[in-house]
């Protein structure tokens, strides 16, 4: 079952939702995945990374949330025109998920290793948008 966290201003005053976005999705069920997964707001800052996406982007998961993803999945030198925030941003008018994308990403001390990553559109009201 998932809590929506909610704050209280004054005894008697009625709840309201948290100021800055959450993740939907149980963080402790992401981190026990084998697979890195990366949530992401409408405007692709990130809102949350399990271990294992944090282990490939080369940066701790506290580091990289509410950072934009272009700025967190740095690809290797070179790449033009296609990154990772490219290619979601183009599927966005369609809502189409992306499936077996390769990049190739350049952790901070400059280590470079390839990815194989999916983007899908999650239909929620909120600002999570994908994963």
């Amino acid at each position: 079952m998932m809590k929506h966290s909610t704050t209280r201003k004054a005894k008697g005053t009625p709840l309201s939702p948290p100021s800055t976005p959450r993740s939907l999705i149980d963080q402790g069920l992401l981190d026990t995945l084998p697979i890195g997964v990366v949530q992401l707001d409408r405007g692709l800052q990130i809102l949350s990374v399990n271990g294992e996406a944090a282990r490939l982007l080369g940066y701790s998961a506290d580091f990289c949330t509410a950072k934009p993803i272009q700025e967190i999945c740095q690809q290797q030198p070179g790449t033009v025109g296609h990154t990772i925030a490219a290619r979601i941003r183009e599927s966005l008018p369609t809502r189409r998920p992306i499936q077996a994308a390769r990049a190739i990403l350049a952790g901070p001390a400059q280590k470079s290793h390839p990815v194989e990553w999916n983007y899908v559109f999650l239909d929620t009201a909120g600002s999570l948008d994908g994963v």
